[in-house]
């Protein structure tokens, strides 16, 4: 393994020009590591997850609180030192439960982070760095100088008002009474990446699609709103079409206004 995965990372640093693309077999060995890591998660077998786990992590690994996998999707990989390290995105829902909590799903997407050691990919993790909504934060390290140090060794904690303002929508009303469309533009100002996900009640001639879920610090999505009043009915009062936000369960409603009855306006 540790002879091909050589070869194959020799020939792809050897490209002509450009980014260099990992080798298919390197990529399949990574993505078929990841995926047999979670799925031991997912059902519930840590000792057999173990294997998968790099040697300074493993006791990391084994005192993390480990909240149920429900599913889970390996996304995109990028890699860096020569294909030996690799950031690998992945979609999951987990199912979250604390004392006095009621038990909620989260979806998210999570960058972890894999390195070869031994020959293999091995999940590992930073264990200065804490991944947060809000970017990472690096915890000082034992001894470490103090607030007069040139470079700070702790990210700044955000306030709560600015955890109030995770994702801020351009509108929270629209109004279809007399047009077929409108949209809703959302704009993520964490510095961290947030995962949109729609919650819209079956409504007749109403239609919701968000045009993306995942949206990088600084981006933007839009959710788009069709509305046939034909098929619509006789709609009674707004209808709320919340948008909610991954992983800090931010929730913004836009109230949805229809024409009941008729045809829509033009």
């Amino acid at each position: 393994m540790l002879v091909l995965l050589g070869a194959s990372m020799a020939a792809a640093q050897n490209s002509p020009s450009g980014p260099p693309t990992a080798p298919t077999e390197v990529e399949a060995v990574l993505r078929d590591r990841v995926t047999k890591f979670f799925e031991a998660q997912m059902n519930g077998k840590y000792r057999q997850a173990d294997q998968y786990v790099a040697e300074d992590t493993k006791d990391f690994f084994y005192a993390m609180p480990k909240f149920p996998i429900l599913k889970f999707e390996v996304g995109s990989i990028a890699y860096s030192d020569r294909f030996t390290k690799a950031a690998v995105t992945i979609r999951i829902d987990r199912e979250l439960s604390q004392a006095l909590i009621p038990k909620m799903k989260m979806h998210n997407r999570e960058v972890t982070d894999w390195k070869i050691e031994n020959g293999q990919w091995c999940w590992t993790v930073d264990q200065n760095v804490v991944k947060t909504p809000f970017g990472d934060m690096r915890r000082p390290a034992p001894g470490a100088a103090h607030a007069d140090s040139a470079a700070p060794l702790v990210s700044a904690i955000p306030s709560v008002a600015d955890m109030t303002r995770t994702v801020t929508a351009d509108k929270t009303e629209v109004d279809l009474s007399n047009r077929k469309t409108d949209q809703v533009v959302f704009r993520n100002m964490m510095p961290g990446p947030v995962v949109l996900s729609l919650e819209a009640p079956q409504t007749p001639g109403l239609e919701a699609k968000l045009d993306r879920a995942d949206v990088a610090p600084n981006g933007t999505a839009q959710v788009l709103f069709t509305y046939d009043a034909a098929a619509g009915g006789a709609a009674e009062g707004p209808v709320a079409v919340n948008v909610v936000v991954q992983p800090t369960q931010q929730v913004i409603s836009i109230q949805v206004k229809l024409k009941p009855g008729g045809a829509a306006g033009k």
